[in-house]
C-alpha cells in the first residue's frame, strides 16, 4: 500500500510543514492508493485504516469526476495503449471507489468534461500546473496534455466552491 514511503512523506514534509502553519497541496494521497489498490483486489477500507493510523485527514479532497467512457476517448486520443490502470474494468472500479466517498464532509466532487480549445475548439478538461514563473505559461496535465499541442491557445474555466455567494465586479 505505498505505508513505508507515505509515512515518510507525512513525518518528513506534512507535519512539519503544517506546523509551521503552512497550507500543504497534494496531487495525490492515500485516497488515489485506495482506488488504484482497491481495483487490483487490495481492501480500501483497511487502506484507508492504514494510512490514518499516521496520516493526517485532508481538510478538503477534491475529486475530479470523469466518466469511464470520456476517459477512454482522451486515452485513445493520446495514440496510444491503455496501460492496465487506464483499462474500463480497472477505470470503472477506481471511479466507484473514488465517488464512495462523496458523502463525507471534507470531499468535494467536481465534473470534469469541459475545457475548450480556443484553437481547435476541441473541449476537455483537466487540471492545470504553474509553467515558468513571470511567463504567462500553464502545464496541461494528465491525458489531456496529449490533447493539447504546445502554443495552442486554451480558455481556461475555474470552477470554485464558496459556502457565501460570490460576484464578480468584473461581470
Amino acid at each position: 500500500y505505498f505505508l513505508n514511503d507515505r509515512r515518510q512523506h507525512v513525518e518528513e514534509l506534512i507535519t512539519p510543514s503544517l506546523a509551521a502553519g503552512k497550507v500543504v497541496i497534494l496531487d495525490r494521497y492515500y485516497f488515489s492508493t485506495m482506488a488504484y489498490q482497491g481495483a487490483r483486489v487490495f481492501d480500501p477500507a483497511e487502506i484507508r485504516r492504514k494510512n490514518e493510523a499516521f496520516a493526517p485527514v485532508p481538510d478538503l479532497l477534491l475529486i475530479m469526476d470523469l466518466d469511464v467512457d470520456t476517459s477512454l476517448e482522451r486515452i485513445g486520443a493520446r495514440g496510444d495503449v491503455a496501460n492496465e490502470f487506464e483499462k474500463r474494468e480497472n477505470l470503472e472500479r477506481c471511479r466507484e471507489i473514488f465517488l464512495s466517498l462523496r458523502d463525507e464532509s471534507f470531499v468535494r466532487v467536481i465534473d470534469s468534461s469541459v475545457m475548450p480549445s480556443i484553437t481547435t475548439g476541441n473541449r476537455l478538461e483537466t487540471y492545470v500546473l504553474a509553467g515558468k514563473p513571470g511567463t504567462g505559461h500553464i502545464m496541461i496535465n494528465g491525458g489531456a496534455a496529449h490533447l493539447i499541442k504546445a502554443g495552442e491557445r486554451v480558455a481556461i474555466m475555474a470552477f470554485a466552491l464558496s459556502a457565501e455567494p460570490v460576484v464578480s465586479k468584473n461581470l
